[in-house]
């Protein structure tokens, strides 16, 4: 399941809690619960992975095509709290230096500062 925990129109961001990744390990359905529950104009989306364990290549895929997607539209996306886990395989997918990682929110926010 995966919810907007977030949003801030100011700032153009939302936050997204991935809560278990077998719901939305299909790219499309992550970028249509981006488009249907959030029509404004977005800056940045944070996945938020606190809750992902663990990942495999289907979610890595689904990632993937999100980056791309969002890309187009010149919408960065971030990811927050990934687990040692997770942060491996994306290092070993050479993920690491194509999608962000953060501790938290506010550590990301200061990083990337305004659109």
């Amino acid at each position: 399941m995966i919810e907007i925990t977030e949003e801030c129109r100011e700032k153009k961001y939302i936050v997204v809690m991935v809560n278990d990744w077998k719901k939305c390990k299909y790219a499309s359905s992550l970028m249509q619960f981006i488009r249907e529950e959030y029509k404004e104009e977005l800056c940045s989306v944070f996945l938020d992975l606190k809750k992902v364990e663990f990942i495999n290549s289907t979610f890595i895929n689904a990632l993937v095509v999100c980056y791309k997607e969002l890309e187009k539209s010149h919408v960065q996306l971030y990811l927050l709290n990934v687990n040692d886990f997770v942060a491996r395989t994306l290092k070993v997918t050479g993920l690491e230096s194509v999608l962000k990682s953060f501790d938290s929110k506010n550590e990301a926010l200061k990083s990337i500062g305004k659109c």
